[in-house]
């Protein structure tokens, strides 16, 4: 039997060192395991860095009715600023600022541009902002200007904690806001026009109106988790019936015994829609209606659309038989059975 000396072993390791080698140099074994470490160990400092960022930061400037205090709570990908004005030190019931963030990135030391949560923010502060943010780290300094009323406000705040005061959920970023097509975008909805219906004082549908109606059919949808509802409708859209030449002639809301108002007041969930209609008094049947539609209780106008009062189409109606007319007489049943 051969016994293991010390030469054989001292050969069997060079052997192995050697191969070891061949294989490490050809780009296998052990250097996709440090590639994969030096990529941890990477992520693990970029984690590290950004918890710096990451927590509560704030800054008073001013004395007096003019003292104010900012507030950011940082999140690794979600910043919310408070501004609190006056010296009482009152807050707003709402954020000045909601918006994305990037905790890595203002680690590093570079500009972060922070889109505004346009569907998770309040009507006020939504339009005394822009729609984006630049947020800088900088000698230690969360560092930030905007501008509201005709004021530039150079905010450098401080961090005061690890830990966030608010953590806010994102609701909608995109600040489309359009109407076209019969379909209305805002950061809030979108709202679709599905149709439009033209129904005389008189007939099924409008048997108690003194004045013809239209009724506009159209479908909601929830885009945030704020409240919406088919009532909203009426908030957004202005109905006009250009036929005054000296006043603006917006037209009133009417109504429909065809037109089923149940659900006007539920709620919308985020992303789920819902089908209803909404009516207006007519001041003649040859002007045509047009649509003009505003973000939710904002008074910039997004667009409108023209609705021909000849293109409109018969609507189904399906009332509910009257009971106080008279019924005409109904055969008695036979209280007879047969076996």
């Amino acid at each position: 039997m051969r016994h293991i000396t010390p030469c054989i072993l001292i050969a069997a390791t060079l052997t192995l060192s050697a191969c070891t080698m061949d294989f490490e140099v050809s780009g296998f074994g052990k250097s996709d395991d440090n590639s994969s470490n030096n990529q941890d160990t990477n992520d693990s400092a970029d984690t590290r860095e950004a918890k710096k960022v990451i927590g509560t930061w704030e800054q008073e400037q001013g004395d007096g009715k003019y003292k104010s205090n900012f507030t950011a709570s940082v999140t690794a990908n979600v910043i919310t600023v408070e501004w609190a004005v006056g010296s009482d030190g009152s807050e707003s019931d709402e954020p000045l600022w909601i918006g994305t963030f990037d905790a890595d990135k203002a680690a590093k030391g570079e500009t972060v541009t922070s889109k505004k949560d346009v569907g998770g923010m309040d009507e006020v502060s939504n339009s005394m902002t822009p729609d984006t943010l630049d947020f800088k780290l900088e000698d230690d300094q969360l560092k930030f200007s905007v501008d509201m009323s005709g004021h530039t406000f150079n905010a450098e705040l401080k961090k005061t904690s690890d830990e966030p005061k608010i953590k806010s959920e994102l609701q909608n970023t995109d600040p489309t806001r359009s109407f076209e097509d019969n379909v209305l975008e805002i950061p809030a909805a979108t709202i679709k026009i599905t149709g439009h219906h033209v129904i005389d004082p008189g007939s099924p549908g409008n048997t108690i109106g003194k004045k013809p109606i239209i009724i506009f059919d159209f479908e909601m949808t929830n885009k945030t988790n704020k409240d919406l509802k088919p009532i909203d409708f009426t908030h957004i859209f202005t109905a006009i019936q250009d036929n005054d030449e000296n006043s603006l002639n917006e037209l009133n809301a009417g109504f429909s015994e065809g037109v089923d108002t149940e659900n006007m007041m539920d709620n919308i969930k985020k992303g789920g829609t819902v089908k209803s209609s909404e009516v207006y008094q007519l001041d003649d049947l040859t002007t045509p209606v047009k649509l003009v539609a505003k973000d939710k209780y904002d008074e910039t106008e997004v667009g409108s659309q023209t609705y021909k009062l000849e293109d409109a189409t018969p609507m189904d109606i399906k009332l509910e038989p009257d009971e106080s007319a008279p019924q005409p007489p109904q055969p008695k049943k036979d209280s007879t059975h047969s076996v």
